[in-house]
């Protein structure tokens, strides 16, 4: 379930019990199941948690959270950092002006500071430090944290009991070892754990953070952030106006920066994201990092511009601060960026990057990959003033360019883009690669708005000057969202959806269904299994089809997200996204534009330019979808959605509350000023209220009052 409201943001997932969710000043989380739960109020934060049983709070002023049970919880303060581990050892960290992040398995770890700093950075809040076998992270001055060890340590917590402290201004925050969990600071943050324990976090003014498979990290923090390590032992590391960059073996990685970064993981690992100007983004195949240990890779990314490698197995490229180039290949090449920001195989103001399984190059061939990136328009992978990103191995991967970005992930075939004003997405069906086609298709993207596409038999895609459309075929994953408003249909078994620029509609077909929006801009349905989420305002509006996938994007500019496995996704204050997919996917959305989503089954999404998601609108919002089928704001059996801008949706009330709860019953519901919000299953409950004040699981029967008739109808309808 998840909701957002026109000022606050909502997230709530099901399926096997996570939600989350984040108010209009405060953020709120939770996650049911196997019990992770997290909230934070509008001055103050509430938290709670199910299952077996987790719990944590965030106040106003920083205070700490609490952990529980096998579960392990945490917060974050008024400033906003985050920070969080898991099982495996993941962590992140974002902070206010930007600060740490985490450290995985083998025991990497990267910090990026204000003006850009390293692991191992002070001043006026960086991180630093890193072991083998456990990684430990400090932050400093404005208030940092993180940590994260192999087994699943944290910082200034305990070996059975995680737990954390939070400082005055801005803190720490804990994630246990089978249960993680994550808050979100006072402008509006987000983060999340999974069910094999990922994590997410997003920072003051739009960072978003995560985790995959078996315990990837990223981290992004306010100007600059840094990013994640994998399991293996990657790193990476970002620059000072704002790079981002990462990959993992099995695992995922995702970030986001200020403006409006993206980030992704693909199945196997890709990663890529998308800074503040420009960013870097990478992943390899087997799990190349950057600025990473554990084998021994390292890179580097100067002030202005700097070439960064990785050596061992892994390859790694850095992205400098203007400008950054990156790529990676899987028997180890590097490429290189220079000070002014070139691009390997990149053009105009931004730059590309690429990088594949068996070496595959941006703008190279292997079975036939590509990527390019053009000076007004952008190519697949690649943006005018944003960069490009691929993704390797057997997954796909997606870039995010500089005022939109977007992510995508592969595993069993997911994919997608942003372009520069307008971005396309795709995915193909073992997973492919964006501007990549099954036997090694490219794709191209026009002048203003960019399409991409692809199929697993290599179908590709086009798209028009002011508005594109796009689909694939293969198992039917695919979604677009064009510059004004564009449409999306996944065939197969019945993908996405998008919604455009002034609030278009977006269809699914297969076994899933899609519904319809209108011209302000809602909408709302249901899928085979039923799910459905919408987000009016602007015009938003999200569905998945399929096993019923969902997800949803709020006023402001919120994401939501769930998958089977229970990865988390939020969307910050300002418009942050995050998720992991089943193998460990991740998606995020920027401050500006935001990308998102990917699944197992292989699922899309995308962002526009002036902020179009499939399940993105108006002003910044996100979408995704699961492994299996979750639903975003929807529960297994039948699914809930979300109200946008001036607070529609199914469930959802005109000054934005949400409301509603699935068969096995999840609920959430997120105010204007203060939420509500409710978790079922095992018969959880969590509020956040304008102070922070809890409600009662009933909340739902005082709520109805506040439908709206025409959510009212769709929910019967339901």
């Amino acid at each position: 379930m998840v909701d957002a409201a026109g000022s606050g943001e909502q997230v709530d997932t099901a399926g096997s019990g996570e939600q989350v969710d984040a108010t209009g000043s405060g953020e709120q989380v939770d996650a049911a199941g196997s019990g992770e739960q997290v909230d934070a109020a509008g001055s103050g934060e509430q938290v709670d948690t199910a299952g077996s049983g987790e719990q944590v709070d965030a106040a106003g002023s920083g205070e700490q959270g609490e952990s529980a049970g096998s579960g392990e919880q945490v917060e974050s303060t008024g400033s906003g950092e985050q920070v969080e581990s898991t099982g495996s050892g993941e962590q992140v960290d974002t902070a206010g002006s930007g600060e740490q992040v985490e450290s995985t398995g083998s025991g990497e770890q990267v910090d990026t500071a204000g003006s850009g700093e390293q692991v191992e950075s002070t001043g006026s809040g960086e991180q630093v430090e890193s072991t083998g076998s456990g990684e430990q992270v400090d932050t400093a001055g404005s208030g940092e944290q993180v940590e994260s060890t192999g087994s699943g340590e944290q910082v200034d917590t305990a070996d059975s009991g995680e737990q954390v402290d939070a400082a005055g201004s801005g803190e720490q925050v804990d994630a246990a070892g089978s249960g993680e969990q994550v808050d979100t600071a006072g402008s509006g943050e987000q983060v999340e754990s999974t069910g094999i324990g990922e994590q997410v976090d997003a920072a003051g003014s739009g960072e978003q953070v995560n985790a995959a498979g078996s315990g990837e990290q990223v981290d992004a923090a306010g100007s600059w952030e840094q990013v994640e390590s994998t399991g293996s032992g990657e790193q990476v590391e970002s620059t000072g106006s704002g790079e981002q960059v990462e990959s993992t073996g099995s695992g995922e990685q995702v970030d986001t920066a200020g403006s409006g970064e993206q980030v992704d993981a693909a199945g196997i690992g890709e990663q890529v994201d998308a800074a503040g100007s420009w960013e870097q983004v990478e992943s390899t195949g087997s799990g190349e990092q950057v600025d990473t240990a554990g084998s021994g890779e390292q890179v580097d990314a100067a002030g202005s511009g700097e070439q960064v490698d990785a050596a061992g197995s892994g390859e790694q490229v850095d992205a400098a601060g203007s400008g950054k180039q990156v790529e990676s290949t899987g028997s180890g090449e590097q490429v290189e960026s220079t000070g002014s920001g070139e691009q390997v195989e990149s053009t105009g103001s931004g730059e590309q990057v690429e990088s594949t399984g068996s070496g595959e190059q941006v703008d190279t061939a292997g079975s036939g990959e590509q990527v390019d990136a053009a000076g007004s328009g952008e190519q697949v992978e690649s943006t005018g003033s944003g960069e490009q990103v691929e993704s390797a191995g057997s997954g796909a991967q997606v870039d995010a360019a500089g005022s939109g970005e977007q992510v995508d992930t592969a595993g069993s075939g997911e994919q997608v883009d942003a372009a520069g004003s307008g971005e396309q997405v795709d995915t193909a069906g073992s997973g492919e690669q964006v501007d990549a086609a099954g036997s090694g298709e490219q794709v191209d993207a026009a002048g203003s708005w960019e399409q991409v596409e692809s199929t697993g038999s290599g179908e590709q895609v086009d798209t028009a000057g002011s508005g594109e459309q796009v689909d694939t075929a293969g198992s039917g994953e695919q979604v677009d969202a064009a510059g004004s408003g564009e449409q999306v249909d996944a065939a197969g078994s019945g993908e996405q959806v998008d919604a455009a620029g002034s609030g278009e509609q977006v269809e699914s077909t297969g076994s899933g269904e899609q519904v319809e929006s209108t011209g302000s801009g809602e909408q709302v349905e249901s899928t085979g299994s039923g799910e459905q989420v919408d987000a009016a305002g602007s015009g938003e509006q999200v569905d998945a089809a399929g096993s019923g996938e969902q997800v949803d994007a709020a006023g402001s500019g919120e994401q939501v997200e769930s998958t089977g496995i229970g990865e988390q996704v939020d969307a910050a204050g300002s418009g942050e996204q995050v998720d992991a997919a089943g193998s460990g996917e991740q998606v995020d959305a920027a401050g500006s534009w935001e990308q998102v989503e990917s699944t197992g089954s292989g699922e899309q999404v995308d962002a526009a330019g002036s902020g179009e998601q499939v399940d993105a609108a108006g002003s910044w919002e996100q979408v995704a979808s699961t492994c299996s089928g979750e639903q975003v704001d929807t529960a297994g059996s039948g699914e809930q959605v979300d109200a946008a801008g001036s607070g529609e949706q199914v469930e959802s009330t005109g000054s934005g509350e949400q409301v509603e709860s699935a068969g096995s019953g999840a609920q959430v519901d997120a105010a204007g000023s203060g939420e509500q919000v409710e978790t079922a299953g095992s018969g959880e409950q969590v509020d956040a209220a304008g102070s922070g004040e809890q409600m009662p699981g009933m909340v739902g029967a005082s709520l109805i009052v506040h439908y709206s008739s025409r959510s009212l109808a769709l929910s019967l309808n339901h």
